[in-house]
Order: structure tokens, then C-alpha cells, then sequence
């Protein structure tokens, strides 16, 4: 079969289904330069170039529905170009807040098109933009023939009606990809020699939250001379906050902490296999960045989860509050226990593993979207009889 791939990002939460996919069937993955390059054996890759912005109404509504229509246009004249090659897919699956899957089913009228919200950050759920963004998922979840999700939409930002349609989309991890330190294209991340690294994985995390995370960090940096920090951070202008922040630390704490944003996918697998904790101090709406923590025999750190999967003690470690010279005590004491961490990080591989590989997951949820297109495919040949 053939598949065409249409994100936002990359590889963002479908990376998983285009890997699994690509091992026997054709894929183009589609999607912006954005963070995390990706690359997968067997998938070609088109880049969906962003139009310029061109704001020419008063109203801010106005400039950012033209704003979704020019990606969307920009969106089929590439796709466009893939067509008349001679790729037409059978199923099409997208997931984008900016316009790009808008209008796909004019392009490909004989697809089955298979839509998933694209996860936002709580960070984004208020002003102009992001109620653009949600209008927009809505719409294009509304086109679908299937909409699904692997978080649980909230009715008034997506509305009652996309909501009752929304099925939810297990999610799985390529647990072959995101392994620990071993492997082709394997390097300690941005070390000659491994040392104590610690990642604060805050790609999804409000402002306040960021700097509470700062805090901790800065109060591990005192306590632990032999810890380096790297920060994963949402955009660039989280980046500029935790750069003006960092000019306040002394010298040997800041040649100690790497503020990042854009990782290429292989150095972001790296350092998480890199380091000894992985630490998201605040709960997440998405798990699949904890579990491919987790999948790369890392001990993550993250509040109490109400999943019985993370367990604490057993493959993770739960912050106790929010408070982060707390935070720090705690995280400092866990990192003396190097047998304890390495025990905990290979339980939290075999059961990320033995839960959420490829192999279990994507076949039975495949199998839904592969029935739905063989009904599409019934029907239309009953209509078509003379």
C-alpha cells in the first residue's frame, strides 16, 4: 500500500506508525523544517516549505485564517508535484495545527484520509493564535474519514462534536531507534568521555514552569560539581529567557548547563541515552517523550503519575512537590545510588519493550485504518456499478 504522511512536525507522535509502516509498504512523510530532523529507513522525505506571512488586514482573525490558506496552498502545490509523479496514496494520515492537511482531500479525492490532533502545549491553550490552531485541527478532524488522538481533547477547545468523533491512538515507541548507549550513529552526547549528565526535558512546559526547572537546575549545578545540564526547551523564546538567566550563575555553573532547542533526531536519542536522569519536573498531557526516555534504559524523573505503567522505585522516580530546592535534595540523593539507577533504567527498558514496541501496538491499530479503507474502497465500487 501507499502512504503519505502530512505533519506539522517531525517526526512528532507519528514517527512511530511511518517506521513500522515503511518496513513493508511505501511511505512519504511530509512536514517543515522543524525540530528534530528525522530520517527512517525506507521513507522519503518531502519538506513542506512555509509561505511568507503577509498581514494585510487589520483584523488579527483574518491574517491568521489567510495565514492557514497560503500554508495549505503552499501544502498541495509540493504535494501536487508528488502526484503528478505518479504517487497517489491509498491512505493519507496528517496531523497539523498550521493549515497543512486543510484542504488534502480536494488534492486526493480518492484516499482514505485519517486525521490526528496535533498535542499542543498548556502553555499555548489561550489568545488569537493557538484558538486558530484548535479551529483549525477541528476542521481538519471534521474532513476525516478518521480522527484520532493520543491525548484526551478537552470539548471547549475542540468542541463537543470533534470530540464524540475522536478516537483515541495508542501510542508506541521504536524502542530499535531509542535504545541505550550502543548502536550505529551512537555518540556520548557532546562529550568525548561520559560524565554525569542530567536532561530536563521541557519542551512542553509553560513559562513558570521553566523557571521553576531553572531553579532546580541551578541548585544541582551547587550541589553536584561533576553534573552537566542540558535543557530541552519549546522555542526560541524560552531559549532567550534561560540565557538571560544564566549570565546570573557563576562561571564554572554556566560552562556546566547547555540551554537546546532543534536537536537533530540522532543527537536527541543520544542524549537521552546519555544521560543518567531525565528529568520533566511538572505532569505531561504527551508520554511518549517519558517513554522514550524510558526505552533508552534512562531513569526518568517526572511527578506522580496516575498511570499504573510508571511506578515509582521500580522503573521511575516520582518528585514529591513542585518546590525545587526539595526537588534538587531529592534528586541529588538518587543520583549517589549509580547501582540503584542502573537497575531501575533496565526494568524501565523491558517494560516499555513489552508495552509499547512497534510489533504490539501498530499492527491492531493499523488493522482498524487498513478495514476502514477496504470499506471505502467496497463502497465506492458498489457506486460506480452502472
Amino acid at each position: 500500500m501507499r502512504y503519505l504522511f502530512v505533519c506539522s512536525r517531525s517526526p512528532g507522535n507519528l514517527g512511530a506508525i511511518a517506521s513500522w509502516l515503511a518496513r513493508q509498504d511505501e511511505v512519504i512523510f511530509a512536514s517543515g523544517r522543524e525540530r528534530r530532523e528525522y530520517a527512517i529507513a525506507g521513507v522519503r522525505r518531502v519538506i513542506l516549505k512555509k509561505p511568507d506571512n503577509k498581514k494585510t488586514d487589520k483584523n488579527d482573525y483574518l491574517d491568521l485564517w489567510q495565514d492557514a490558506l497560503r500554508v495549505s496552498r503552499s501544502t498541495n502545490m509540493t504535494l501536487g508535484s508528488v502526484r503528478d509523479s505518479g504517487y497517489d496514496p491509498d491512505i493519507i494520515i496528517s496531523s497539523s495545527a498550521n493549515g497543512s492537511a486543510f484542504s488534502l482531500r480536494e488534492l486526493f479525492p480518492s484516499a482514505l484520509h485519517v486525521n490526528f490532533l496535533e498535542y499542543e502545549s498548556p502553555a499555548l491553550k489561550s489568545g488569537r493564535g493557538p484558538a486558530m490552531r484548535y479551529a483549525l485541527q477541528s476542521l481538519q478532524a471534521m474532513q476525516a474519514h478518521l480522527a484520532f488522538s493520543f491525548f484526551k481533547p478537552e470539548p471547549f477547545l475542540f468542541g463537543q462534536e470533534v470530540c464524540r468523533k475522536i478516537r483515541p491512538a495508542p501510542l508506541a515507541v521504536d524502542t530499535d531507534f531509542f535504545s541505550p548507549c550502543c548502536g550505529p550513529g551512537f555518540s556520548c552526547w557532546k562529550f568525548s568521555s561520559p560524565q554525569e549528565l542530567l536532561a530536563f526535558n521541557l519542551q512542553d512546559a509553560s513559562l513558570d514552569q521553566t523557571g521553576k526547572a531553572w531553579e532546580t537546575a541551578a541548585l544541582l549545578l551547587q550541589k553536584r560539581p561533576q553534573s552537566h545540564i542540558a535543557m530541552l526547551l519549546p522555542n526560541s523564546f524560552f531559549m532567550r529567557g534561560i540565557l538571560e538567566r544564566l549570565e546570573s550563575l557563576p562561571k564554572d555553573l554556566q560552562a556546566r548547563l547547555y540551554p537546546e532547542i532543534f536537536l537533530e533526531h540522532v543527537e536527541y536519542r543520544n542524549l537521552l541515552a546519555s544521560s543518567r536522569l531525565v528529568i520533566t519536573p511538572y505532569a505531561r498531557t504527551d508520554a511518549r517523550g517519558n517513554l522514550e526516555a524510558m526505552s533508552c534504559a534512562s531513569v526518568l524523573v517526572a511527578p506522580k503519575a496516575c498511570d499504573s505503567f510508571f511506578r515509582h522505585g521500580d522503573n521511575m522516580l516520582a518528585l514529591p512537590d513542585e518546590n525545587p530546592r526539595h526537588q534538587s535534595d531529592i534528586i541529588a540523593e538518587w543520583l549517589d545510588g549509580a547501582g540503584v539507577l542502573k537497575e531501575m533504567g533496565r526494568r524501565a527498558r523491558n517494560d516499555v519493550e513489552n508495552e509499547f514496541c512497534l510489533q504490539k501496538v501498530i499492527p491492531p491499530f493499523m488493522q482498524k485504518i487498513t478495514s476502514a479503507w477496504a470499506k471505502l474502497c467496497d463502497g465506492r465500487q458498489q457506486t460506480e456499478k452502472p
